[in-house]
């Protein structure tokens, strides 16, 4: 007598579960890319509009990433505007992510 044990369907649902899992950090990934991109839109002092308006999230392949290509964004974070501390993006970043996810 000999037992045989099918270990496909195993296999698949744990293929499964693995891309259910990619899925749900794609979209924590998401999640805080918006939240961080919003919290600093907010963040940032405004004179012009140029630097808060330049918050984009950029995506390539996997990577995900926040970024402000204006030139003077790291001026600003320095605190040259009395608008907002030093290290406001800083700051930012600490409250977006220490925040329980939803």
């Amino acid at each position: 007598m000999s037992i045989r044990i099918d270990l496909s369907d195993l296999t698949s649902n744990l293929n499964l579960e693995a891309e259910l899992n990619e899925i749900a950090v794609q979209e924590v990934v998401k999640k805080l890319a918006l939240d961080l991109q919003a919290g600093l839109m907010l963040a940032t002092p405004v004179d012009t509009g140029q630097a808060r308006n330049g918050w984009q999230i950029a995506e390539a392949g996997d990577l995900t990433a926040v970024e402000n290509m204006v030139p003077y964004i790291g001026v600003l974070n320095d605190g040259h505007s009395q608008q907002a501390p030093a290290g406001f993006v800083e700051n930012v970043i600490d409250d977006v992510t220490k925040r329980p996810t939803k």
